[in-house]
């Protein structure tokens, strides 16, 4: 699946569950201990948020040194007039950001200024959003499948770039679906979410 498409869909995803979170929803735990509903959606779209801004490729003039309260604040701005708009019009902003960009080669930087592959850094915002999102859902009760496609291409990114150094840190240890699981099952229980 095009990386960009993968993208794409992964917001429009993410975005159906977020137009289903109500006010009586934010203080719900997450499967991301550290993060209730609202913690967790305000880091949602920081994240997004962030990586318009990396899409370009220029290097920040000033490296960013505490990035979760970077992302925080990041978020909160945007979703400060209601979750929804600020949540679609994020996701507009940085996916038009890295199509504009056209191509996946040569490199980009991160908000704290470490450089890496732009195909790499696109994948780390598909898998962010994608993979809060399915907490999003998993912890207001709504329906968290992925396309197949989408959650197919999503694992093979994981796959190729979460190591063992990313576990106990960002990502939790695999755990082991049965034969015949669904992709969307086999993308979060790779990433350590129990499906």
């Amino acid at each position: 699946m095009d990386p960009l498409k993968s993208l794409e869909g992964a917001f429009e995803r993410t975005g159906r569950t977020v137009e289903a979170v109500r006010p009586e929803h934010h203080d719900l735990p997450t499967p991301c201990s550290e993060w209730d509903v609202h913690a967790l959606l305000v880091h949602l779209v920081g994240v997004i948020a962030a990586f318009e801004n990396v899409a370009s490729g220029a290097k920040p003039e000033v490296p960013v040194t505490d990035l979760p309260a970077h992302l925080t604040a990041l978020g909160e701005e945007r979703i400060m007039d209601g979750p929804v708009d600020g949540y679609r019009d994020t996701a507009e902003r940085t996916l038009a950001a890295w199509q504009q960009r056209g191509s996946l080669d040569g490199t980009v930087f991160l908000p704290m200024g470490l450089e890496l592959p732009a195909d790499r850094a696109l994948g780390i915002v598909l898998l962010d959003s994608l993979v809060h999102g399915w907490d999003l859902g998993r912890a207001i009760g709504v329906d968290t499948e992925i396309e197949p496609e989408v959650a197919q291409a999503a694992l093979a990114v994981a796959q190729g770039f979460v190591g063992d150094q990313l576990r106990g840190t960002a990502f939790g240890n695999p755990i082991d679906v049965p034969d015949g699981a669904s992709p969307t099952d086999e993308l979060v229980a790779f990433l350590g979410r129990r499906p």
